[in-house]
This record gives structure tokens, sequence and C-alpha cells, in this order.
């Protein structure tokens, strides 16, 4: 949903660490040259003392909409940007295994510090292109698509070919998530290595939490609540798949 005040326009808001405030803030510096993060001005701000509220101008967003769309009909800009994002996880990975093989617990400050400005620099450039992802992407490549079809098809047949044209074959990470939660569901116990193979998996689920007690007691938490609701579950994941 999209809410003005005055000439500015909210882009998100949502409870985040104050160290991915830095990261979110400090990549529209750091990355401007990558779609999505040429925004020349915007206001961060605690709501509430706890939800962060993030601005830019309208004509910020106007522009970005305006530009987005058409960056994406663009095949060799999308390569080039797939290659990157293939090459951040790829780095996640190896990070996140360095760091399983030699253990936060045994390495010194100054080691710390190293591997700490590690994981900020390559946070910062995963959220900066993760913006290059937004639904503006889809603008232009939608509406060239929609109008090719409907030289052929009433409104209502356009829209169901559309539709089977730009569904995925393949679940998506949220389907998956979705499915290896309702494993977990059928279990009558859970025991706290499979809660942290899920959080392994879905690494995604915690971009805001940095505390293992924490992360394992949020599942716990979604278990208790989602037990009851496995038919429910299952109609949601048929529907999605």
């Amino acid at each position: 949903m999209i809410i003005m005040v005055s000439d500015y326009v909210l882009l998100w808001a949502e409870k985040v660490s104050l160290l991915n405030v830095d990261i979110f803030s400090s990549c529209l510096v750091d990355y401007i040259h990558v779609i999505g993060n040429n925004i020349k001005e915007s206001i961060i701000y605690l709501k509430d003392k706890k939800i962060l509220q993030a601005y830019c101008h309208e004509e910020d967003y106007k522009r970005i909409k305006r530009e987005h769309g058409k960056y994406f009909l663009d095949k060799e800009k999308i390569t080039k940007l797939l290659l990157v994002y293939d090459k951040i996880k790829d780095e996640f990975k190896k990070l996140v295994k360095e760091i399983r093989m030699i253990g936060l617990d045994k390495l010194s400050n100054k080691e710390l510090s190293r591997i700490f400005k590690r994981y900020h620099d390559l946070q910062e450039k995963a959220c900066a292109y993760y913006r290059s992802t937004r639904p503006e992407a889809e603008i232009k490549v939608s509406e060239r698509l929609r109008n090719a079809l409907s030289n052929f098809y009433s409104d209502e047949e356009t829209e169901d070919k559309f539709k089977v044209l730009t569904e995925s074959s393949e679940q998506d990470l949220i389907v998956q998530e979705k499915v290896s939660w309702l494993k977990i569901l059928k279990l009558d116990l859970v025991a706290d290595s499979v809660f942290l193979s899920h959080a392994d998996r879905f690494p995604w689920l915690f971009m805001n939490l940095y505390d293992h007690d924490k992360a394992i007691g949020f599942l716990k938490n979604r278990y208790n609540e989602d037990k009851g609701n496995i038919t429910k579950k299952e109609k949601e994941i048929s529907g999605r798949a």
C-alpha cells in the first residue's frame, strides 16, 4: 500500500534491526548505480519506538516506476543481473561455511571485526541487488505480453493465457518453505535440531534476527500456532504449487 505524506511516499514499514537500517541506508549511497537504488532523497525514522518507516520523494518513486520496467526489457542487462545474484548467493554460502568451521567463539576481536565487515559488505550488496527485483520490473514485460495475446484472444482468454505463460513450473522458495513446514507440523514431537535445519534451509525467515535461541523460539511458537491448522496449510500449498 502506498501512503502519501506531503510529497513523500512510504516505501516500507516493519520491525528491523539497527544493523539492517544501516545496511538499507548505505547501499543507497554505495550502490546507486544498481537499478532500484537511485533514490536521490530518503527519510527513515522510528515510529512508536518499534516500527521503522522509509520514505522517498514522490518524484523519485514515479521515476523508479517509469524506469524500472523498461530496464527489464533488456535481455543483456537481465543476464548480467542473474549472474550477480548467483555470485552473491555463492559468497554468502562460502562465508557461512567458513564461520561454522572456525567458530566465532574462538576468534579474537580483530578477527571478529574482519568477519563482521565481510558480512556487512556482502549484506549491503545483497540488499542493493534485492532492490533491483522490485515489482515494477514486471510492468513493461507484462504489458507487452498482454498486448500480444490480446491480438488473438478475448480479454478473459488473454488473462488465462497470460497466467499459463507467466506462472513458474517449479515451486518458488515461499512454496518450498511451506511444504517443508507442513512436514514439520505433521510431527508429534519436534527436536530443536529439526527447527534449526529448517532455519538453515530458509534463512530469509530471520533477516532481522541474530540470536540462535530466539530463532528456535520463533519456530516453536509458530509450530504451536499452526499445529491445529494443517488442513488449511495443505489447501494453501495446493492453491499455489
